[in-house]
């Protein structure tokens, strides 16, 4: 069960890391679907590119971040499946509440 569990995680930090990639490279035209999308960000394309880089390079943090959490917790003598779960877990969610709130900051210089 934990290897579904790790590759379940593993697979999720790969998905933050290539979702990252294009709004580091500002490819991702301003839309609704995809990318840091509040009213500021949408009605200017530099403040689109600009906090849309800045964040995608936070996912791609919180992506590589997961992925070593994930592959580094099983090897941890005794670490249980509940345990391994809620760590990585506590990993992910404090990362994406770091990533929301460091990219509202860096609007707020717009």
């Amino acid at each position: 069960m934990l290897t579904w569990l790790v590759l379940t995680f593993v697979a999720t930090g790969l998905v933050f890391v290539g979702v990252s990639i294009p709004l580091i490279q500002r490819r991702i035209k301003p839309n609704y679907w995809y990318g840091f999308r509040v009213t500021k960000t949408l009605k200017n394309p530099e403040i689109w590119y600009d906090v849309n880089a800045y964040s995608g390079r936070w996912l791609l943090i919180m992506g590589i971040a997961t992925v070593v959490v994930s592959v580094v917790l099983p090897l941890i003598p005794g670490m249980g499946l509940d345990t391994y779960a809620l760590v990585t877990t506590t990993v992910i969610s404090v990362l994406a509440i770091v990533m929301v709130v460091k990219s509202f900051l860096y609007l707020r210089k717009w």
